[in-house]
């Protein structure tokens, strides 16, 4: 009986101590994959130039999803908003409660702003505001506010006076603004001193 050939070539055996040293040990730390919001999860109404932004945000906040008109619950509101009030309010045929585009901060830099509902608070909404870049300098970080209670919306632009910022509040209501500061925005109404 011959003895059996047990000789191992030296490049497997690295091969093999590699896979077990490093590859093994970082696949179970890393945990599952993390979970990549789809373009779905983003509403058609969205502009693209947007889409990209929002979703690496929400990649990163997981906890939240995008408000959609139907967590208004306010359907008359809607229609009403998007009917106009003539003459003084034209109408907004694709005005959304929770998606509003502009120049919040003044600088030059187009900026989008959306309703995102928390799963931990599923009953309220805050509004996270994603800077475009302004002409000169770099775009500020994302802003997320305090939460708020449905059944509002977020305004801006004509026929308010300039210059126009943000608004958010009941629908037949002045609500509050979003005053730019260094680090962020505070909320101000016309009863502020």
């Amino acid at each position: 009986m011959r003895p059996l050939n047990f000789t191992v070539r030296r490049d497997r055996v690295r091969r093999h101590a590699y896979f077990l040293a490093i590859v093994v040990p970082a696949v179970a730390l890393s945990g599952p994959p993390a979970a990549v919001p789809s373009v779905d999860a983003v509403p058609s109404y969205v502009a693209l130039r947007f889409k990209e932004s929002i979703l690496r945000w929400l990649s990163h906040h997981s906890d939240y999803r995008l408000a959609k008109d139907s967590d208004c619950s306010c359907d008359d509101d809607l229609a009403q908003a998007r009917a106009g009030w003539p003459p003084e309010w034209p109408p907004a045929p694709d005005y959304h409660p929770y998606y509003i585009v502009g120049d919040f901060r003044g600088d030059g830099a187009e900026d989008v702003a959306v309703g995102v509902i928390s799963q931990q608070h599923p009953n309220k909404f805050r509004v996270l505001i994603i800077h475009g870049r302004p002409p000169s300098g770099t775009a500020r970080k994302a802003f997320l506010s305090e939460e708020l209670d449905f059944r509002q919306g977020l305004f801006y632009g004509a026929p308010r006076p300039k210059p126009w910022r943000l608004g958010v509040g009941p629908f037949e209501s002045d609500g509050v603004t979003f005053e730019p500061t260094r680090d962020g925005y505070r909320f101000s109404s016309d009863d502020d001193d």
